[in-house]
C-alpha cells in the first residue's frame, strides 16, 4: 500500500502477519498497571482493559480500540475526558499489546471483543474509536451488530482498507520473518531510537515520557513476535460501506500523516458520504493525541447526537 512508507512502520507490517502463534505466554502476570486496570479472559486470551465512569447521564459506553504497536496509553487524556462528559468509558489491550496475554484469538477479533462488550453490558448499544489498525476492527465490530453501534470514529485509519497483502505475508519464509523481528527488536526498542520514531508519527517532537508510555509494554518478553502475529488467528472478511454507511461516523485524520496517508481517509470519506471528515492541520497520524483539545469537541458531538443509551430490542 502506498501511503505506508515509512520505513519504521513498513518492515512492522512487513512481518505483522507472520509470526506463528506464540503460546500461552502471559506477559501480565503483575498487579494491575493503573488504578483503573483490570483483567478479563475473552476467546480464552487474557486481556488488560481499563475503565473510566462516566455520569449515569445516559450516553453511550464507549470503547476505544487502539492501534499498531499501541495501548490504553493512547487514550491517556481521551479517555478521562469522555467519561468527564458522562460517557462510560472501556479501553482494551488487544491480544498481544500492552499489558495483554502475548496470545491471539483464536477466532475472529471483531467477535470476541462483542464477548467482551456483551459480559461489560449486556444488550447495551456502544459508540466506538479506533485509531490506525484500531479503525478497521472498529468498523468490523460495527459491521457485525449495526444496530447496536450508535456512533463510531475513525481516526487516521481505514475500515475498508483490503486484508489480501496482509494475509500474504503468513506465507513468508521464516528466516525473513525472524530477521525482521531480530531486527526490530535490536534496532528501535531502546528509548532514543524510539523518540525518533515517535516524534515521526507525531508530526512534532515526542517527549520521553510520551516515548517511555509506549515503549514499557513493547519491552515486556515475547511482545514483538506476539503482536506482529496479529491478535486474532482467522481474518475477518473485507467489510463493505453498505455495511457501516449508516452509522453516525467521524473521520478524523493529521494532514501532516505520512504513515497512513491523508489521501486514504479522503477516500474512506467518499465512500461513507454520510460520515463528517475532520482534517487535522499540523497533525501526523495520531491526532487524538497530539491535538487532543482541537478533536475531542468534534468527538463529543459526533457520540452526543446520538440517542441516549439504549438497550437492544
Amino acid at each position: 500500500m502506498k501511503s505506508f512508507k515509512h520505513p519504521f512502520f513498513a518492515a512492522l507490517l512487513l512481518v505483522f502477519s507472520q509470526t506463528a502463534f506464540i503460546g500461552s505466554t502471559l506477559a501480565t502476570e503483575m498487579a494491575p498497571v493503573f488504578n483503573n486496570s483490570r483483567y478479563v479472559l475473552v476467546d480464552d486470551v487474557r486481556l488488560h482493559v481499563r475503565d473510566w465512569a462516566g455520569n449515569d447521564s445516559g450516553l453511550c459506553p464507549v470503547l476505544l480500540v487502539h492501534g499498531f504497536a499501541g495501548s490504553t496509553f493512547s487514550f491517556r487524556e481521551l479517555a478521562p475526558a469522555l467519561a468527564k462528559a458522562g460517557h462510560p468509558v472501556l479501553a482494551v489491550d488487544l491480544p498481544g499489546y500492552g499489558y495483554s496475554q502475548r496470545s491471539a484469538f483464536s477466532g475472529e477479533a471483531a467477535m470476541a471483543l462483542w464477548q467482551l462488550l456483551e459480559r461489560e453490558k449486556p444488550g447495551q448499544s456502544w459508540c466506538l474509536l479506533g485509531h490506525s489498525m484500531g479503525a478497521k476492527l472498529a468498523g468490523q465490530v460495527a459491521a457485525l451488530k449495526p444496530d447496536r453501534v450508535q456512533a463510531i470514529v475513525y481516526s487516521d485509519g481505514s475500515p475498508l482498507v483490503s486484508s489480501e497483502r496482509r494475509k500474504k505475508w503468513f506465507s513468508s519464509p521464516g528466516f525473513i520473518r525472524n530477521a525482521a523481528i531480530n531486527w526490530i527488536e535490536k534496532h528501535y526498542l531502546n528509548e532514543k531510537k524510539f523518540i525518533e520514531v515517535l516524534s515521526q508519527a507525531y508530526a512534532r517532537p515526542a517527549t520521553r515520557e510520551e516515548a517511555q508510555g509506549y515503549l514499557r509494554p513493547l519491552l515486556l518478553p515475547g511482545t514483538v513476535p506476539a503482536a506482529l502475529s496479529g491478535y486474532a488467528k482467522k481474518w475477518a472478511d473485507d467489510i463493505k460501506p453498505s455495511q457501516i454507511n449508516a452509522i453516525p461516523s467521524l473521520i478524523i485524520w493529521g494532514d501532516k500523516d505520512t504513515w497512513v496517508k491523508p489521501e486514504v481517509g479522503k477516500t474512506l470519506a467518499k465512500n461513507i458520504p454520510t460520515a463528517k471528515f475532520l482534517m487535522v492541520p499540523g497533525a501526523g497520524h495520531c491526532p487524538i493525541e497530539t491535538h487532543f483539545a482541537k478533536v475531542l469537541p468534534n468527538i463529543l458531538q459526533t457520540f452526543s447526537e446520538t440517542p441516549r443509551t439504549a438497550k437492544a430490542r
